[in-house]
């Protein structure tokens, strides 16, 4: 008897980058470029796991959003762009030193 299991909506994409991404690092060996073996592998997997989640998940329903989310997300942003300013500035800082 088969049971199926049912995983939250963009599953099988996660999935597939995170197999690309490693499997991709020995074709930017290969090319002479180990920047653009990531960026190959990411690709690759990427389309690998939208198949994926086309066959076998494509029935997933959205979780619903909690209450707060949105204050949340805006936060979260809000935090990401405050660090990178921050990064950014110490790096002029330490360049110019």
């Amino acid at each position: 008897m088969k049971s199926e299991v049912n995983h939250k909506k963009g599953y099988y994409i996660s999935l597939g980058i995170a197999m690309g991404i490693p499997l991709g690092i020995p074709v930017g060996l290969v090319l002479g470029n180990i920047a653009v073996g990531p960026l190959i592998g990411l690709s690759v997997g990427l389309i690998v796991g939208y198949i994926l989640e086309k066959k076998y998940n494509a029935d997933a329903a959205e979780q619903p959003e909690a209450p707060n989310a949105k204050g949340q997300r805006t936060a979260l942003i809000l935090l990401g762009i405050g660090l990178f300013v921050l990064a950014a500035f110490a790096a002029i800082y330490f360049s110019l030193k």
